[in-house]
């Protein structure tokens, strides 16, 4: 089911399923992928209790953890909703159980606010044992003109290395330079053949996507997470700005309950990651 949210000038459509942003209307203008021309069928999946290719293993049992987490594939339930907020809510189950052996709360709340859409992740342990997680957006962005017209300003200074992928999206130890500051210019020629560009350790909480004049398009912020990828499908006027809290598998497999990229909480434990998007 599709839930709108609006505030004065901005107009947000959230569905049900995947607690997915399908929808921003600002200034009249649609500024969410809405794949016109049938490349990518996403708008800006929700992320959990992984982020991109990533096995849960736990003592050398592999539990088929889809690519991404398993709640963009799943419907929450309704806990709270007004003309300018909703809360949505998935929660373990027998079916999640088996390819994340955690009990689990993870609710969704997005909500707008002079012009600001703001999203707030709210997870809670319900599980007898610590539960490892991470959280993530991959949230579109259009754009009016080829991607090279663009760039990324972060509002601190950025080394600009990028983590190599192998075809199954998991990290190798390879980087590619692209330099340091605090302005990124997007690369026409790197945004390729499913080709993600993966920032780890942005010391930044607020990056600017802008055109090479300078002119603002959009704005995201963070409370708690550390990575930044960049991805479009071939030849699309869009990007693909993801935060994530965690990076892929790399070579080594290691075991979930063992790995230092998760977040970690105790049994009756929480944590809330925020995230806000402005459009200009």
């Amino acid at each position: 089911m599709i839930y709108v949210i609006s505030d004065k000038e901005l107009s947000v459509s959230i569905n049900t399923f995947g607690a997915e942003i399908v929808s921003a209307v600002y200034k009249g203008a649609e500024r969410v992928w809405q794949n016109e021309n049938g490349k990518w069928a996403g708008y800006s999946p929700v992320l959990f209790p992984v982020c991109g290719n990533c096995a849960v293993e736990i003592s050398g049992k592999d539990y088929k953890m889809p690519f991404h987490g398993f709640a963009k594939r799943n419907e929450f339930s309704v806990v709270a909703a007004s003309d300018k907020s909703i809360t949505l809510l998935f929660a373990h189950s027998a079916k999640t159980l088996e390819v994340y052996p955690f009990g689990f709360e993870f609710f969704v709340t997005y909500s707008v606010e002079n012009n600001e859409l703001k999203v707030e992740y709210l997870v809670k342990n319900a599980g007898e044992k610590e539960m490892p997680f991470a959280v993530g957006r991959h949230d579109s962005f259009n754009l009016a003109a080829p991607v090279e017209n663009y760039r990324l300003r972060f509002d601190e200074k950025e080394r600009f290395l990028s983590h190599r992928h192998d075809d199954n999206g998991k990290l190798i130890n390879l980087y590619d330079d692209f330099g340091e500051g605090i302005i990124f210019d997007l690369p026409d020629n790197q945004l390729v053949g499913g080709h993600t560009i993966i920032f780890d350790c942005i010391k930044s909480r607020k990056i600017t996507l802008e055109d090479t004049d300078g002119n603002s398009v959009a704005e995201v912020s963070v409370s708690d997470t550390h990575n930044l990828l960049l991805w479009r499908p071939d030849d699309c006027a869009m990007i693909c700005l993801e935060l994530w809290s965690a990076l892929p598998d790399g070579e080594e497999q290691i075991d979930i309950d063992k790995n230092e990229k998760y977040f970690r909480l105790e049994k009756g434990g929480s944590k809330k990651i925020d995230y806000k998007i402005r459009y200009f």
